[in-house]
């Protein structure tokens, strides 16, 4: 009789460490969201005067700076963490080809307002890296932990399910510049060079 209550409290055991550590393992997940999700907002905050100053540089540009401020709206108006994270590419993307096409323009290079608030949002483009660096390692080690023995069957026990809410980047989009100039002139055909 000893050694069957002795297996069930070392079972029990197992299963209050195991399930512990797995919570541990969630609350760096949202640790690490609340961290990111800051940086998120605070970089949609910077999105309107950025968007005043370039407009009023380059009024020709209007599509490039309507599809930040859609984006931009997108993002405040979800709520969902992989919503949020989708919303948020989409507006990495359109601010990456808004500041591309702006850096290739004189007139913004002698713009303090324009370079003041490019600073800024680089710095807060640093911090948001960090962040989602942060949010991801955390999903990871959460998931990796729930499908290791013994934690899976704890897991499974307790309702813990993968967590599928990535920030994702391609190399793509990493690298690749837009494809687009602040002019007033008939854009050019693109041509491909060979390599």
């Amino acid at each position: 009789m000893a050694a069957i209550v002795l297996a069930f409290a070392s079972l029990a055991y197992v299963y209050v460490d195991g399930r512990s550590a797995i919570v541990e393992k969630q609350t760096l997940i949202d640790e690490a969201w609340e961290e990111a999700a800051a940086v998120i907002a605070e970089r949609s905050e910077q999105v309107p005067p950025l968007a005043m100053t370039i407009r009023s540089a380059a009024s020709g540009e209007g599509q490039l700076l309507q599809d930040v401020l859609e984006a931009r709206a997108e993002l405040g108006s979800v709520e969902a963490r992989p919503a949020i994270i989708a919303a948020n590419m989409r507006l990495s993307d359109a601010l990456a080809k808004v500041l591309a096409v702006a850096d290739e323009n004189p007139a913004f290079q002698q713009n303090p307002d324009f370079t003041r608030l490019q600073d800024q949002l680089a710095a807060t483009e640093n911090d948001l890296a960090a962040g989602r660096r942060r949010y991801n390692q955390a999903v990871q080690d959460y998931n990796t932990s729930i499908q290791l023995f013994p934690s899976n069957f704890i897991a499974g026990l307790a309702g813990f399910v993968r967590e599928e809410a990535y920030f994702r980047t391609t190399e793509e989009t990493r690298q690749a510049p837009p494809p687009v100039k602040f002019s007033q002139e008939a854009p050019q055909p693109e041509t491909e060079i060979e390599e």
